[in-house]
């Protein structure tokens, strides 16, 4: 007589009706819907999405116009054709995602869309989607809530370095390219501009700050880019045309900006600069530099904006700072020195912080006191990138933060999980 047979909901292999585990992914066929009596559909390889307007012109100001005035005009941009470079970028969709529930306590899941090291990761303002950037040359867009893959695009030509969104949550930067290429392109559907190329080197950083947030009399949106030549520049997001540079002794690794007005940033000589793009005569005096790291700044993030921030370094230590001294060169408040070896990024959740690095740790602590309150230790190697949801609003978006953690790894994947409750409980931490 015949073995009965079921089905593994999770991967769709077949497996013995007697089998506790499934023999292909290791999950639980013994949880309330983890089987199927009959075997899954097998689904057809996804097709390219073709190729967006190729040989046909359209002008970069028409094609992003919508990202600076609201998501209204982007149902117009729909109906353009896409501008392009000679070596269009491609777009995939939805191919299958093989998701894990991770066993790790505090872990939702783990997305494994990646075949390599994962370099950076950056969760969209509104808390919709995650985009991750890997060594594999590939931005990968996926939901946050499951992991389930929007797109994948694949017009890198090294590793990606860095990601940013747009406030709208509907644009993405990247970059990566040997050749300083950034791009700009549409983090949903099969639209994209070759956005940039202004800088000699490797571009490391990004940052695309809001542009309501500024003290000029209309809204500036504009994306700011670190390099490996030791240049940050400040181009505008619809012509790609370069507003303003500043240059520095030793590659840029780090930049921090919440408004188009103000940038701070680090990487190889180990001291965070503060550039004022766009001088107020009436703004109160702020310090020029930021001195105390013994080693290369790998990462920024803000804590209180505007006032308090902290800084990662290859020196194994995590400093908080104040950005309101009114000394020329200012000293941390804090060391943070609870990691083994280089830390590579640190993001600020409701004042608490959040570190990860060499010791394939992440790390919560508090940032007035440097108590560690929770480590998690999921990953199987060093922590390159870590991204929350913030609090944000202005005149036309109001975003809520979300006490989730997405933390990206070289072992390539990025785990998504929960900050316990109990160190959310702790107190003392901002809104």
């Amino acid at each position: 007589m015949n073995q009965h047979v079921c089905y593994c909901l999770h991967c769709g292999a077949e497996n013995a009706s007697t089998d506790e585990v499934c023999h292909a992914c290791h999950v639980s066929l013994s949880a309330a819907g983890g089987v199927s009596s009959e075997p899954l559909a097998k689904t057809k390889p996804p097709s390219p999405v073709p190729q967006a307007g190729r040989g046909t012109k359209i002008s970069r100001r028409r094609m992003l116009q919508g990202l600076g005035v609201g998501s209204l005009a982007l149902a117009a941009i729909a109906a353009l054709r896409g501008y392009i470079w000679l070596t269009t970028p491609r777009y995939y969709g939805l191919p299958a995602v093989h998701i894990i529930p991770i066993a790790t306590p505090g872990a939702d899941y783990i997305y494994r869309g990646h075949s390599a090291a994962v370099t950076t990761v950056s969760w969209s303002p509104d808390g919709h989607y995650l985009a991750s950037g890997s060594a594999d040359k590939t931005v990968q867009v996926w939901q946050a809530t499951n992991g389930a893959l929007r797109y994948t695009f694949v017009g890198h030509t090294s590793p990606v370095t860095a990601l940013a969104w747009n406030v709208q949550s509907t644009y993405i930067t990247s970059a990566g390219d040997g050749d300083g290429k950034v791009w700009v392109w549409n983090a949903l559907r099969d639209e994209q501009d070759a956005g940039h190329m202004g800088q000699q080197g490797r571009v490391r950083s990004l940052a695309w700050p809001d542009p309501y947030i500024t003290s000029r009399t209309s809204p500036v949106n504009v994306i700011i880019s670190g390099a490996e030549d030791g240049t940050v520049q400040v181009w505008d997001a619809e012509s790609g045309k370069t507003t303003a540079t500043y240059t520095r002794h030793g590659g840029v690794r780090a930049l921090l900006s919440s408004s188009p007005d103000r940038v701070l940033l680090a990487g190889d000589d180990h001291t965070i600069h503060n550039w004022e793009i766009f001088v107020d005569k009436k703004a109160s005096p702020t310090p020029a530099t930021y001195e105390g790291h013994t080693g290369a700044i790998n990462a920024l993030t803000w804590i209180d904006e505007n006032n308090i921030f902290a800084s990662a370094s290859d020196d194994g230590t995590v400093r908080v700072w104040s950005a309101t001294s009114n000394r020329p060169s200012a000293s941390p408040t804090l060391t943070y020195r609870g990691h083994k070896g280089s830390v590579y990024t640190v993001v600020a959740y409701k004042g608490l912080i959040i570190s990860g690095g060499q010791d394939h740790s992440v790390q919560l602590w508090r940032f007035d006191t440097g108590k560690l309150l929770y480590t998690y230790t999921g990953h199987k190697g060093p922590i390159r990138s870590l991204a929350v949801v913030k609090p944000h609003d202005n005149a036309s978006y109001v975003y809520t933060p979300v006490p989730f953690v997405a933390s990206a790894s070289d072992d390539g994947t990025v785990h998504v999980w929960r900050i316990p409750e109990k160190v959310l409980a702790s107190g003392g931490f901002y809104r």
